[in-house]
C-alpha cells in the first residue's frame, strides 16, 4: 500500500472516528445538560482515544500536513517526551492539538536537532519502584528539609517542577529563557 493510500483509505477515516468520539466524549462527560450515555458507549469512546493514544507513538511517520494544525500527531507528540529544554511543557493535548495552540504551549518539532527522549535528570537506580515513585520522594525530601517556611514547603508543593525555594534548581521557563539567551549570544558571534 502506498502512503497516500494508507492515509487516505486508513488514518483520515480513524481520525474523523476519533473526532466524533473525543466530541462525544466532551460533550457526555462534562456537560451537565446530556444525558443518556450508556456504559458501553463511554468505554468505546474511552477505548478509541486511548487507542489513538498508542498511535501517536511513533517515529515512523513524519510531518502529516495540515493535521498538524488541529490534532496531536505523531510529530507533535514526540516533542510532548522530549527532555530538549527548549520542548519542556509543550504539546499537552492527547487528541487535539489545537488547545496547545491556543494556550502557548505549543512547539512544532525541529528538524535540525534530534529529540532526546526521558527525564531532565537521570534516576540513580533504575528499578520500577524507584523509576515510578523517584519524584514524589524527592518532593517529600524537599519539603522536609529545615529552617523553610510554610511558604516555602507549598512551593515545593504546588509551584511548577524545578522551583526550588534558594533558586538552587530551575522550572522549565527558567530553563528555557537560559537556553533562548544563550542562543541569542551565539548569533551575535
Amino acid at each position: 500500500m502506498l502512503p497516500t493510500t494508507a492515509v487516505t483509505s486508513i488514518i483520515l477515516p480513524l481520525v474523523f472516528v476519533l473526532v466524533c468520539c473525543s466530541l462525544c466524549t466532551v460533550l457526555s462527560f462534562y456537560s451537565p445538560c446530556t444525558s443518556g450515555l450508556s456504559a458501553t458507549r463511554y468505554f468505546f469512546i474511552y477505548a478509541a482515544t486511548q487507542i489513538y493514544g498508542i498511535l501517536v507513538h511513533t517515529q515512523l511517520i513524519g510531518k502529516l500536513g495540515w493535521l498538524e494544525y488541529v490534532f496531536c500527531t505523531p510529530s507533535n507528540h514526540r516533542v510532548h517526551h522530549a527532555s530538549n529544554v527548549q520542548y519542556l511543557d509543550k504539546n499537552m493535548g492527547m487528541v487535539f492539538i489545537i488547545w496547545d495552540r491556543l494556550f502557548g504551549t505549543y512547539k512544532d518539532e525541529e528538524t535540525n536537532k534530534p529529540i532526546e527522549y526521558g527525564l531532565t535528570k537521570k534516576v540513580e537506580h533504575q528499578n520500577a519502584l524507584t523509576l515510578i515513585f523517584h519524584e514524589w520522594i524527592q518532593i517529600a525530601k524537599d519539603v522536609m528539609q529545615k529552617g523553610m517556611t510554610l511558604k516555602d514547603k507549598l512551593g515545593y508543593l504546588f509551584a511548577a517542577p524545578g522551583w526550588s525555594h534558594d533558586g538552587s534548581s530551575k522550572t522549565s521557563k527558567q530553563l528555557q529563557r537560559d537556553y533562548y539567551y544563550q542562543l541569542q549570544e551565539e548569533r551575535k558571534k
